[in-house]
């Protein structure tokens, strides 16, 4: 868990805009801090139990995959393209 100063958490739990919110990140500890306190909210709302857990767990799983899958392979590929392949 990041661990970031009073006014930089008060700054982001302003923010109730998603967009907005990553936007005011100024570090990937920032984000860090944000998206583990969703999962804490989530957490915290439900009855304790490894469903939850385990649903957190995919979640944040299915995040990372979807975000490579949208934003990082495709500008993997132009770099390929602009610099050449390793392989």
């Amino acid at each position: 868990m990041p661990y970031i100063t009073k006014t930089r958490r008060e700054a982001l739990e302003f923010a109730n805009n998603p967009h907005v919110l990553g936007a005011l990140c100024e570090s990937a500890g920032e984000l860090n801090y944000i998206i583990t306190r969703v999962v804490l909210g989530y957490l915290d709302s439900a009855k304790e139990s490894y469903a939850h857990y385990n649903a957190v767990l995919g979640v944040l799983d299915a995040v990372g995959k979807e975000l490579y899958r949208r934003r990082i392979e495709p500008y993997e590929q132009q770099k390929i393209k602009e610099n050449g392949d390793v392989y």
